[in-house]
């Protein structure tokens, strides 16, 4: 008589282990520590928004980033703030974390996007600074 294989039956007592507590109280080590660095970083794509309204003020009048700024700014909070807030939630062990993590997806994708959208406007701003420039002809060949 042929005997069952051996995956098919349950684990006996003696087969399991004992798991950490991190991973027995539902989250594991690996998505703390990201959720720790995440959050170091939400914290610090926030902090570019005084950096780029700053960069505004360098920008000249008639130039077409301008207007990309505070969509910029205002998008950028988004990101870094549901970051902030699906990291926070992870580590609090709340449900919650997943949806604002699904949501903290979306605006980084739709920030894809718009880094696209605003890409001729940034290099038409590029020009237009470099030929405001009295130095402009001392740049190095391909940057003018």
């Amino acid at each position: 008589m042929q005997e069952p294989p051996t995956w098919d039956q349950p684990p006996t007592p003696e087969l399991q282990t004992n798991t950490p507590e991190s991973e027995a109280s539902g989250v594991p080590i690996f998505c703390k520590v990201i959720a720790i660095i995440d959050l170091s970083m939400g914290v610090l794509t926030i902090f570019g928004i005084p950096m780029s309204l700053i960069g505004m003020l360098m920008l000249p009048d008639d130039a077409p980033l301008r207007t990309f700024v505070i969509p910029g700014a205002l998008l950028t909070l988004m990101v870094g703030g549901f970051a902030i807030l699906a990291d926070t939630k992870m580590l609090m062990k709340k449900p919650a974390a997943v949806t604002l993590g699904y949501v903290n997806a979306a605006f980084t994708l739709l920030g894809i996007v718009f880094i696209w959208v605003q890409m001729p406007a940034t290099m038409e701003s590029q020009k237009m600074q470099l030929a405001s420039d009295p130095n402009t002809a001392n740049l190095p060949p391909g940057m003018e």
